[in-house]
């Protein structure tokens, strides 16, 4: 009798803690994704401005030459003028959340069902997974966000209007060791001309590597910086 009682106990009280859960979000679990163009290279390049064996030309304090490292990225931002609202159930009520332009601007594009352009934002509600966002959906790459719902579900609600929007990729970086050279045309007075060499680390001018040279023009010239040769025609 006693072993019965202790069952009926423990099955009261597993009842119990399961009727109090949050209902699931509507739809089936997805997965939303990042996008990253594939076709597109990534990676450390070194830029060079002119490339090697390139003539160039420049204004009083423009650059005859730079160099510095890039760190390549694939993926993309998304902008938008535009606003709008979205009605969303979070499994128990109905919410309407403001879709606002700063929500909407130079936030990276990402991928909903893998095919179709999304940009995300955190939801705004206590309690939920931290990594529970709201994403504003072309359901049909349209060009214009349709519809809204939640990253890890299919289920889809529609907008109060569509919200056009604008796609660029995310520009290369400059990596925190890469250096960066440049070499200034500081004028010509008679047939001297004035250059000036300067060193960048982390994007900040290393001022005691600062070089200032004069040449007197001949014929043609060739000038030696570190590791490289700038020939005037």
């Amino acid at each position: 009798m006693r072993k019965m009682m202790s069952l009926i106990v423990l099955i009261a009280i597993g009842l119990g803690f399961s009727g109090c859960g949050r209902t699931p979000l509507p739809g089936i679990p997805i997965q939303t994704i990042l996008h990253h163009d594939m076709n597109k290279p990534v990676g450390v390049k070194i830029l060079r401005i002119p490339d090697f064996n390139k003539i160039n030309t420049a204004e009083v304090g423009g650059n005859l030459y730079s160099k510095s490292n890039q760190n390549l990225q694939n993926t993309y931002t998304v902008s938008s003028d535009g606003g709008t609202k979205a009605m969303l159930s979070n499994g128990d009520t109905i919410n309407t959340f403001n879709v606002l332009p700063k929500h909407l601007n130079n936030r990276k594009l990402f991928k909903w069902e893998k095919t179709k352009n999304a940009v995300c934002y955190p939801l705004p509600i206590r309690g939920e997974t931290k990594n529970l966002a709201i994403c504003t959906i072309d359901i049909d790459n349209s060009g214009h966000f349709s519809v809204a719902g939640y990253n890890t579900r299919d289920k889809v609600y529609k907008l109060s209007n569509n919200v056009s929007y604008k796609i660029k990729p995310v520009p290369p970086l400059i990596t925190e060791d890469s250096f960066k050279y440049t070499v200034l045309y500081q004028g010509k007075i008679g047939n001297k001309v004035k250059m000036t060499f300067r060193e960048f680390y982390k994007n900040m001018n290393r001022a005691s590597f600062t070089q200032f040279y004069k040449y007197t023009l001949t014929y043609t010239i060739e000038m030696h910086f570190v590791n490289f040769t700038i020939t005037i025609l």
